[in-house]
């Protein structure tokens, strides 16, 4: 009697599981679970948009009667002096419309600097050696899109032949008349250290209540610029 229960248990197990593996709606049920787990697999993007360029590389020169390069730093340790550069030069070229391919070129007279101190823009010519080395020079490596209009500009700043990389942010600003890509303006933030390009010398000054640099290390310069189209 137990043989003939044994026998019968272990032929119902076997015959359910035949029916399961040849019922058609467990396949499709199995099926339906493993197309889910497939669809969830991260699939390559196909749709990546590329920049759009014009029909040939564009050489954009800044309008220096419509752009500023001003400069400013901390002295005493309690105020800072401001000053601007008169006679500068940046030349922008590239062939894509967002700017990301661009290979810019820079200039800075240190001899014009302007400062409501003129004794202040007198010391400041001396600090940098106006005499053997009256220019800064910028050329880039790569621009970088940050998000939307936000870009950073990087390269090798010279000044008193010494050679520096440096970020600079890029804010671009659209279009001047024609709005298409007649003016483009942007807004450019930096800074670096005097001290990286042994511009004067890390003077303290001490008092009984604190002791700071006459003149700080970091200088800060903003440059609000508006470019033509050179050809």
């Amino acid at each position: 009697m137990k043989k003939s229960a044994l026998f019968l248990l272990s032929f119902l197990f076997i015959f359910c599981l035949f029916l399961g593996c040849n019922n058609p709606n467990f396949s499709k049920k199995r099926s339906i679970k493993e197309q889910k787990v497939i669809s969830t697999k991260p699939q390559p993007n196909s749709t990546k948009k590329t920049a759009e360029t014009y029909s040939r590389k564009i050489k954009w020169t800044a309008d220096t009667t419509h752009s500023s390069l001003q400069f400013r730093a901390k002295h005493s340790g309690v105020y800072d002096v401001i000053g601007w550069i008169q006679n500068f030069g940046i030349v922008m070229e590239g062939q894509r419309k967002d700017f990301t391919d661009a290979e810019v070129t820079a200039f800075a007279d240190i001899r014009s600097v302007k400062m409501p101190n003129p004794g202040m823009a007198g010391n400041l010519q001396g600090m940098f050696d106006t005499q053997n080395y009256s220019k800064a020079n910028f050329k880039s490596k790569t621009v970088r899109n940050i998000s939307g209009n936000n870009f950073q500009l990087i390269g090798d700043m010279t000044i008193k032949e010494i050679t520096r990389e440096l970020i600079f942010d890029v804010s671009f600003n659209g279009f001047g008349y024609p709005l298409t890509d007649g003016m483009p303006g942007f807004t450019v933030d930096g800074k670096f250290s005097r001290l990286d390009f042994n511009i004067g010398e890390p003077e303290i000054i001490e008092t009984k209540e604190s002791r700071h640099p006459l003149i700080g290390d970091t200088i800060y310069f903003r440059a609000n610029l508006r470019f033509y189209s050179g050809n």
